[in-house]
């Protein structure tokens, strides 16, 4: 099982962190593996990237730390008698590591430590400012706090979540943290004043995934209920669900305003289900898999242009919309 991924900063290389206790680096063109970092004795749970990607460091369920050479695959240092590791994160001064209910912060100029402690649970994801002293961090105890590194003082818990958070981001000013929680909810909070400005909503089980897209201004969060969604940040709308089943995918799109049917997209039309709703969504009949009415409504709806515009390109999804 993959545990953990990262990429390169000119987008060339996929890292990736596994339970077979190895960490990979493969070439993003070629699909191929290209080094394998081995030592770790037991799962690697995360795995953090320099600015310059000359150093990977992994975390391992037994709480050792690893620094490897990325292209020589040498490792170069382990840092060990941590408790448990979940996650950790790299600005290139500063090697924050999840460490229980504790952030271990390693100053990796002068090799000084410092532990940064206020959370009542495990910590399951941290994110470090690239260049400035700051860092946040989400657990257990349905919590995400800001912290500042230097004082090893928590500015500000951010509660609105009402079980684990798992994982937290930030867009690339860091005006905004997002946070993912097994409430089946991301939530949006201003860094500044340090509210929650929004609540995502749509998934049916909790959300474990999280990432945000830097050319869109995007968030993708994955859920437990087998599906990925692409949100607007600044609608707060969803733009389009992925829903991954055991032999296929599909993409579907909200119904606009204005239309009777919603846009998808499958490889795989045989085995869609086509149904009928009435106004209380109640299912009231399936279309027969040979009927035309079925076979028509695949022909006119299962666009997957329509699917890409509405999630890379909003302003072409619009021209779209207006000529199909």
């Amino acid at each position: 099982m993959v545990r953990a991924s990262c990429l390169s900063h000119d987008n060339k290389y996929l890292y990736t962190g596994s339970w077979d206790g190895t960490a990979r680096k493969w070439d993003l063109k070629t699909g191929k593996c290209q080094v394998i970092y081995k030592g770790h004795k037991c799962r690697v749970y995360s795995i953090a990237l320099t600015n310059d990607g000359t150093r990977l460091f992994s975390g391992d369920h037994g709480g050792a730390v690893k620094e490897w050479d990325t292209t020589s695959g040498e490792c170069i240092e382990t840092l060990s008698g941590f408790d448990y590791i979940c996650h950790l994160d790299h600005n290139g001064k500063y090697l924050a590591i999840a460490n229980g209910k504790e952030i271990r912060i390693h100053n990796r100029e002068d090799n000084s430590t410092r532990d940064l402690k206020g959370h009542n649970e495990y910590i399951l994801a941290i994110v470090i400012h690239p260049t400035e002293n700051k860092l946040i961090s989400c657990s257990e105890d349905n919590t995400a706090k800001s912290w500042d590194i230097e004082s090893g003082k928590c500015i500000k818990t951010f509660t609105g979540h009402t079980t684990t958070v798992f994982n937290v981001v930030t867009n690339n000013d860091w005006s905004y943290a997002f946070t993912v929680s097994n409430d089946m909810t991301c939530r949006q909070w201003d860094l500044e004043s340090r509210q929650c400005v929004n609540v995502f909503k749509g998934h049916k089980a909790g959300i474990i995934g999280l990432c945000y897209d830097t050319t869109t201004n995007h968030i993708i969060t994955g859920s437990q209920d087998g599906t990925v969604m692409f949100w607007d940040v600044e609608t707060g709308s969803n733009i389009a669900t992925l829903h991954i089943y055991k032999d296929h995918a599909l993409w579907t799109c909200p119904q606009e305003e204005g239309m009777d049917e919603r846009w998808f997209y499958t490889e795989n039309p045989e085995k869609l289900k086509i149904v009928e709703q009435d106004e209380e969504g109640n299912i009231v009949n399936t279309l027969d898999p040979d009927s035309s009415e079925r076979k028509g409504h695949i022909q006119a709806y299962n666009r997957q242009d329509m699917v890409t515009a509405r999630i890379s390109n909003p302003d072409e999804y619009k021209w779209k919309q207006i000529h199909y």
